[in-house]
């Protein structure tokens, strides 16, 4: 009998075990409370489960638990989540420069009422082939489409920073001619500079570019 005990000892156990929720990145988060923005207007609250990077299920929806109700919500009705203060936005990108763009969840450094907006991309490393996590930005402009997002190392940007984005920035010729004269914290390189201050320098420009009158 006493193997029998200790079969329904650990099939109680195993059922009385819950998965813990977590993020770890914005692709990769399990039933964290939050919000989801609907394209419509509509916000819908409740548990937060995306699976793009475990694979765990399709990657056209993500999943919503409100009490005992799952969700599973397209994304193409999904403008952005929120988990606490941080806001995570569903854009087209090309992560890795190839012209293969990917709909991915990225997470938004500028205010809500910012003219343009820069975001990050984490990659943790067990999705890397160097085992070693990465983080990716990318910047949205006024005219852009909800999902238009462009990597801050592509061609739209490098090489010529000066030329290509002060011609963006017509607009507010101050920053522009910074831009374009390469003053030092508006202008970027084609390498060399850490991700750190390649998004001073964006965050710098987008802030001026808000400023301007």
């Amino acid at each position: 009998m006493r193997p029998y005990f200790i079969v329904m000892i650990i099939v109680v156990l195993m059922a009385g075990c819950k998965a813990t929720a977590y993020y770890r990145t914005p692709n990769d988060v399990y039933e964290k409370q939050g919000l989801v923005h609907m394209t419509d207007g509509a916000i819908k609250p409740g548990l937060i489960t995306v699976s793009f990077e475990t694979g765990s299920f399709s990657r056209d929806h993500i999943l919503l638990k409100n009490g005992n109700v799952d969700e599973k919500i397209k994304l193409d009705s999904i403008h952005y989540y929120t988990l606490g203060k941080d806001a995570y936005h569903l854009k087209k990108v090309d992560v890795q420069l190839n012209d293969f763009k990917q709909l991915l969840f990225v997470k938004q450094l500028t205010p809500d009422s910012s003219r343009m907006h820069l975001y990050e991309l984490h990659q943790q490393r067990s999705k890397s082939s160097d085992g070693r996590d990465y983080y990716y930005y990318f910047v949205s402009f006024p005219q852009d489409g909800r999902l238009v997002a462009q990597n801050v190392s592509s061609k739209y940007f490098l090489p010529n920073f000066d030329e290509k984005v002060s011609a963006m920035f017509t607009s507010c010729m101050p920053l522009a001619t910074k831009i374009r004269n390469k003053v030092k914290g508006y202008f970027l390189p084609a390498y060399s500079l850490s991700d750190q201050k390649r998004v001073e320098v964006w965050q710098r420009i987008l802030r001026e570019f808000n400023d301007c009158k």
